[in-house]
């Protein structure tokens, strides 16, 4: 009896297509630090064929569209410069790698990188070649059959995130009510560089007119957990034009979310690592 898995993760999902070009496409186990092992054989292939210009790509939960890494060699080439003595000895050479909150590791290497910038961008695959209209971004696979299902939806995680976000707000800002489309963010609580799990869940966003996420982003204002805004008392050094925008909005509250409540342990991050007290 065959079993049928539901997958969503635009990088399994897309998986041979994206191998017959510049990806080294590889399935990572999360609760293990995303833990592969890099075929030699199969790196010095694409190393060949691409130089530098192509990407390692580690993918995860096969229900999450967006948990996955593009790493571009070029950036991550320098953790692969030497030949550590369990590779040279292996009756199959490979590279074993680790991801662990952000930071890649690889056996035998003392030095870490920071990949947090890597993860979820499904369009840097495509290196310019192809474009992501074509493939299929949700998909039903059989184990045995591995036979597709066909195209749910087409979509990329950041264009996903602004949509769920606005629609969380009924597409005004949260802050101001403000309903021109053109001039409304899709503002990150937890910064997209800081931290990875969050980056693309609607919780963690607000939708705000586009001065207001400026002035949330570098920290001018924050959100307690009863979506209560406090503005940063910081001011000496502000233009009287932006002490003017905090003071209308301070102690103000956001308008309730309509499908996502935002996370309280977003909210205390902000607080706690971006605003300025």
């Amino acid at each position: 009896m065959s079993v049928t898995i539901h997958i969503a993760n635009l990088a399994a999902a897309n998986r041979v297509t994206l191998q017959a070009g510049p990806n080294l496409v590889l399935r990572g186990r999360p609760n293990e630090g995303y833990y592969v092992g890099i075929d030699l054989a199969k790196l010095d292939a694409k190393r060949e064929n691409y130089g530098e210009a192509f990407n390692v790509v580690i993918f995860g939960d096969l229900g999450n569209p967006n948990d996955f890494y593009v790493l571009p060699y070029a950036a991550i080439g320098h953790l692969f410069a030497r030949t550590p003595i369990q590779l040279r000895s292996a009756e199959r050479p490979r590279w074993k790698v680790q991801i662990h909150s952000d930071e890649m590791a690889v056996a035998g290497m003392d030095q870490r990188l920071n990949v947090a910038e890597f993860y979820a961008d499904f369009a840097a695959t495509q290196q310019g070649s192809r474009s992501t209209d074509n493939l299929d971004m949700s998909v039903e696979a059989t184990i045995f059959e591995t036979q597709r299902a066909g195209v749910v939806t087409q979509r990329r995680g950041q264009d996903c995130f602004h949509r769920e976000v606005l629609y969380n707000f009924g597409h005004g800002c949260c802050l101001t009510g403000v309903t021109e489309r053109e001039l409304l963010v899709a503002s990150h609580i937890v910064p997209w560089s800081r931290r990875v799990p969050p980056r693309l869940d609607p919780a963690n966003g607000l939708c705000l007119f586009v001065a207001h996420d400026k002035l949330f982003d570098k920290g001018y204002f924050t959100v307690s957990d009863d979506l209560t805004i406090s503005t940063t008392r910081q001011r000496a050094r502000l233009s009287s034009h932006v002490v003017r925008l905090l003071d209308e909005i301070d102690c103000r509250t956001l308008c309730q979310p309509l499908r996502w409540p935002i996370r309280p342990e977003y909210l205390r991050f902000h607080r706690q690592h971006v605003f300025l007290k």
